[in-house]
């Protein structure tokens, strides 16, 4: 949504395959960049800066040129395969290939990580847990969800000042 090019009133297009999701987007890379120099440490330059400002601001995004990266490590950290990048003049598309039966063995080794570090600090925060299991907070509160509504973990007391039961 930061790279996007709005002048164009093309919207962005998700599309979901069997193998993959992908991502078409009409926007376009700085000028004299290729997906290569994308991929290497740079300096934040989005399409959109007004933008790409008001994500900043609301804490969505840095302002360092990371995204890319660190969608990459999400990627890695989930045990799925590094997105493919195409671009051109006009577009840029971002697929996100599956892993066959990588979704489910994610799944439960995320929950089995969540739970060992809850059963360690009953207190920590959904920030804390994304950080140590290395996913997303959305991702972790889909894993607290399924795990609260199978029984093996608790809530107990307020969301601020409550903390955590992880149930045998």
């Amino acid at each position: 949504m930061v790279h996007k090019n709005y002048s164009s009133g093309i919207p962005i297009q998700i599309r979901v395959y069997a193998d993959k999701i992908s991502l078409w987007n009409p926007g376009q890379l700085p000028a004299n960049w290729t997906v290569e120099r994308l991929l290497r440490k740079h300096a934040s330059h989005p399409f959109s800066p007004d933008v790409a400002n008001a994500f900043f601001r609301v804490g969505m995004i840095e302002a360092w040129g990371r995204g890319i990266e660190r969608v990459i490590e999400s990627c890695h950290a989930a045990d799925f395969p590094r997105p493919e990048i195409r671009c051109d003049h006009a577009n840029m598309r971002v697929e996100f290939p599956f892993a066959s039966g990588s979704k489910a063995k994610t799944s439960v080794k995320s929950s089995v990580k969540i739970l060992e570090l809850l059963k360690l600090n009953s207190q920590m925060t959904i920030p804390e847990l994304a950080e140590q299991v290395g996913i997303t907070t959305q991702a972790i509160e889909k894993n607290i969800k399924k795990l609260q509504d199978n029984g093996s973990l608790a809530r107990v007391g307020p969301t601020k000042g409550g903390h955590w039961k992880v149930i045998d």
